[in-house]
């Protein structure tokens, strides 16, 4: 089955979830969505790429599976640090913008390979995007989404080319927030200062992710 029409599908599992009027199913809970929930609340504020901020995305990225010493192993923090701080210049260029107005997705995808946050990652391979995806989607939540091995790039499929997978799921989430945009919004935390506990759709790039992930464990 194509990424487009396992695209199609999901739209399909979208309208199912509104016209039932359930809300997504998480599969996650605790440190996976605190830490998430505190980073994205600094992304948004006023201490953009600060110590704070830099600190909550460290701690959320071990909860999210980076850090088991299998796959990948982070940097320490100062230069984890020192890795995003490289590329502040053009994070914060995209800082208040989406994903829709995005006009070259090539420059977001070569971020994900500019940020290398894990200890002896081939550059360019799997792991670099998926690390680097959940690194920068609490950042720019509003453009990159976390990409991860057992869903998204299952989802995916296809391809062998590493940036050719990180461009085309990036491309296909935007055309899937265009066509679904006002359905999505219905899942969408609308004030980011009141969270609560299990409230895990923070932008619209998570709530793809969310119904990704959903849809992985509940329709196939």
């Amino acid at each position: 089955m194509s990424f487009e029409t396992k695209l199609d599908k999901l739209s399909d599992y979208l309208k199912e979830l509104v016209a039932r009027k359930e809300k997504i199913p998480m599969v996650f809970s605790g440190p996976q969505i605190y830490f998430h929930q505190q980073a994205i609340k600094e992304a948004k504020g006023k201490d953009f790429l600060g110590d704070q901020h830099l600190k909550m995305i460290y701690a959320v990225l071990p909860a999210w599976g980076m850090h088991d010493k299998r796959r990948t192993v982070l940097l320490p923090f100062s230069k984890f640090k020192s890795q995003i701080l490289r590329q502040e210049r053009r994070l914060r260029k995209y800082r208040d913008i989406t994903v829709a107005d995005v006009k070259d997705i090539t420059e977001v995808v070569s971020l994900l390979f500019a940020v290398k946050v894990n200890e002896n990652v081939k550059e360019g391979s799997t792991t670099q995007i998926v690390s680097s995806s959940k690194t920068l989607h609490h950042i720019l939540p509003n453009i990159v989404p976390p990409i991860d091995w057992s869903h998204s790039l299952k989802f995916l499929g296809g391809t062998s080319c590493e940036k050719m997978k990180a461009r085309k799921f990036i491309e296909g989430m935007r055309t899937f927030i265009e066509k679904n945009e006002g359905t999505m919004r219905k899942f969408l935390v609308r004030d980011i200062d009141k969270l609560r506990e299990d409230d895990f759709n923070t932008s619209l790039p998570k709530v793809f992710d969310n119904l990704i992930v959903a849809f992985i464990k509940n329709k196939q």
